[in-house]
């Protein structure tokens, strides 16, 4: 499949999926000076649902957070502060981080995750192996992206390197983000 059209169908149903964004697509320009100021590049999969879908405010949870311009999020640390674009949810963390850190650098610590799909009327749950990492108390991975605020404390964030995604307790949930909407679409609730 041709790589300009290998999202195609994924893009088709996050559309039908999930409410508007009242925020347009981002401008090419907009997602190179989102990726200049982060110091790295965005994921393939996120630059084209924020060149394609929207800027940000789509997607589970509060919606995914958007470029500089786009939607912002509430922030798991920051409740009743104001809401953030993703490269100032970025910079938040690693400045209130005491360490940053290499994912790699830590074991894959074998862990079950209990998701819960929504099959029509009825709610199944289901074990789902994958693994964690046992990081050190205010410790933030280089390279980690806040993604999604679900509230309650509970938030993604993608991993901009590998493209895996991980929950506040540091637990993988998804191996890419295509895999994480695919979830998402299916009914899963982590």
């Amino acid at each position: 499949m041709d790589s300009d059209h290998q999202y195609d169908d994924l893009l088709t149903r996050i559309r039908a999926h999930w409410r508007p964004s009242i925020f347009p697509p981002a401008t090419e320009e907009q997602v190179q000076e989102t990726e200049r100021q982060l110091g790295f590049p965005l994921p393939p999969l996120l630059r084209l649902l924020y060149t394609e879908i929207a800027n940000g405010g789509f997607g589970p949870g509060e919606g995914i957070v958007g470029t500089p311009g786009g939607f912002r999020m509430t922030t798991p640390s920051l409740f009743d502060g104001p809401k953030l674009d993703i490269v100032q949810s970025y910079r938040r963390e690693i400045s209130e981080a005491q360490t940053l850190l290499h994912l790699e650098d830590y074991e894959e610590i074998p862990c079950t995750l209990n998701v819960w799909y929504n099959l029509g009327n009825v709610w199944e749950e289901r074990a789902i192996q994958s693994y964690h990492y046992e990081l050190p108390d205010h410790a933030w991975p280089t390279y980690m992206l806040p993604l999604c605020y679900h509230g309650c404390t509970c938030f993604t964030s993608i991993d901009a390197i590998s493209g895996r995604l991980f929950n506040e307790r540091n637990e993988c949930v998804a191996a890419s983000l295509e895999k994480w909407f695919e979830n998402r679409l299916a009914g899963a609730r982590m």
